[in-house]
C-alpha cells in the first residue's frame, strides 16, 4: 500500500513534482482496488493518465508552495 505525504508543502519544485506523482500513484492505484470484476472495470470511465494526475496534483502542490517565491 502507498504511503501518502504528510504535506503538500516542499522545498523545490523537483521535490514537488515527486509528491504530485506519489498522489497521482496513489489516485490510479485506488481506482484499481475500487474495481473488483471485469464488469464494473468495463463499465467504468476511462482512467486518466499519470501524466495528467500528475499536472494536476502538481498545481495543488504549487498552490501550497506559493509558487515557491519565497
Amino acid at each position: 500500500m502507498n504511503k501518502l505525504p504528510d504535506s503538500l508543502r516542499s522545498v523545490t519544485p523537483a521535490d514537488g513534482h515527486a509528491i504530485a506523482r506519489q498522489l497521482a500513484e496513489f489516485a490510479l492505484a485506488e481506482r484499481s482496488a475500487a474495481q473488483p470484476d471485469m464488469a464494473a472495470h468495463l463499465s467504468a470511465p476511462p482512467a486518466p493518465s499519470i501524466e495528467m494526475l500528475t499536472a494536476v496534483y502538481f498545481q495543488a502542490v504549487a498552490a501550497a508552495n506559493a509558487g515557491w517565491q519565497r
